[in-house]
């Protein structure tokens, strides 16, 4: 399926970031497109927001004022949804790497991919697309985006998240991420009607066809007593129960 819509989104999104150039400063900026795994059939798994890159990681690096020119936000949109074309898997790029596939974020995507994925072919990572609400962070220091940063981009994420789901056309889609960065898409005509979940969780529901669940930062489910096991268990739970329908 075609990610055009997404592509215009996206430049949107970094025009955006562009004319706030000054306030957000000449810090080094992380972009991200979804990466797709080798064995994806349709579970998209996404973060809150990028946190920058790791130095092992040949990701996308740039400055603010480079997304001020159409040229500039064309390269910056190649390279991010490029860079990564030629991994043995692409999200493997990411989850295999040691400071990261223990985070509480990575621990639970495995516990819910290999739940929900349980008859996939091949390494858990390369059963799902991984995809983040928030493309754009600050690279270094790595971070979720604040200030100017977020600011810029909480317009248009509601609609580029909807239309990467469109291209990716997933059957089931799990938000990991906290209230901050998911009110924005919350708010969007793609999610506004997403009824209530008990915590962890917070909305949950279907939308165009697709079961969308959304829960906390798994950080914070760690410190209200909720750990990885238990909360990919309640993502499962609400998924199975949302599939059986009234």
């Amino acid at each position: 399926m075609s990610d055009l819509g997404a592509v215009e989104v996206y430049d949107r999104l970094l025009a955006s970031i562009g004319q706030r150039a000054a306030s957000i400063g000449p810090k080094g900026l992380a972009s991200h497109w979804p990466h797709v795994g080798n064995n994806y059939r349709g579970l998209v798994v996404a973060g809150q927001a990028l946190q920058g890159w790791d130095p092992q990681v040949a990701g996308v690096r740039w400055h603010a004022s480079d997304a001020r020119t159409e040229e500039g936000r064309a390269a910056i949109i190649e390279r991010t949804r490029t860079w990564f074309a030629d991994a043995d898997d692409p999200v493997g790029v990411i989850a295999t790497l040691s400071n990261r596939r223990g985070s509480p974020f990575w621990r639970l995507c495995r516990d819910v991919v290999e739940a929900l994925e349980r008859d996939g072919r091949g390494r858990w990572y390369s059963r799902f697309a991984w995809a983040n609400v928030y493309p754009v962070g600050p690279d270094d220091p790595p971070g979720s985006p604040g200030g100017a940063l977020k600011e810029a981009q909480d317009p248009h994420v509601g609609a580029l998240f909807a239309a990467l789901l469109d291209a990716l056309d997933p059957r089931r889609v799990v938000v990991i991420s906290g209230p901050a960065y998911w009110w924005h898409p919350a708010r969007s005509p793609a999610f506004a009607s997403l009824p209530t979940q008990e915590f962890p969780l917070l909305r949950g529901g279907r939308v165009d066809g697709r079961t969308v669940v959304v829960g906390y930062h798994p950080t914070y489910a760690r410190r209200k007593r909720v750990g990885a096991e238990a909360y990919a268990a309640k993502i499962v739970e609400a998924v199975t129960a949302i599939e059986a329908g009234p």
